[in-house]
């Protein structure tokens, strides 16, 4: 639901050390822009017993760090 997506939202800004929700909606949107979008990894849980090994949270600030890696970022 919506408080997950707010709590993700708040894991990036701290991971990024920066409030990047002052920022959303600045961009105007296109007419057909999804606005949420989330996978629902129950039935591939379900018939392969796969399981997600990495939380959100781990997750996302190694594709921070990744990025930030970048030379653009220096």
């Amino acid at each position: 639901g919506l408080g997950d997506v707010y709590k993700r939202q708040k894991i990036m800004c701290d991971q990024l050390g920066e409030d990047i929700r002052e920022g959303l909606g600045k961009i105007p949107y296109s007419p057909d822009q999804i606005m949420y979008l989330e996978a629902d990894s129950s039935n591939l849980i379900a018939d392969t017993g796969w399981k997600p090994q990495v939380e959100f949270e781990e997750g996302i600030r190694r594709v921070i760090d990744f990025h930030k890696s970048w030379d653009v970022y220096k």
